[in-house]
């Protein structure tokens, strides 16, 4: 019985750890972008995980769309530039 409750809380331990560890690359895309952006933030106090997760994977994909946006206007930007040589 003890050996059961260390696994499970080794387990839990673990996926903890990946969960903090999502949740900083998380916020290091969020301070990335975050002046450019409105961002509704939900504490887990508010929300259940569940909602959390939900609106963190669709401010990453929003965080993805502007990136590939800015990529896109930067290669325009080149092109019309050596255009002009």
């Amino acid at each position: 019985m003890v050996t059961v409750k260390f696994t499970l809380i080794r387990r839990s331990f673990v996926k903890n750890v990946h969960h903090r560890i999502a949740c900083q690359k998380r916020e290091q895309k969020r301070d990335y972008l975050m002046y450019g952006l409105e961002y509704l933030r939900f504490y887990p106090a508010q929300a259940g995980r569940h909602e959390e997760n939900r609106i963190a994977k669709k401010f990453d994909r929003l965080v993805a769309d502007l990136e590939r946006k800015m990529r896109a206007a930067l290669r325009r930007l080149k092109e019309m530039l050596t255009g002009l040589d």
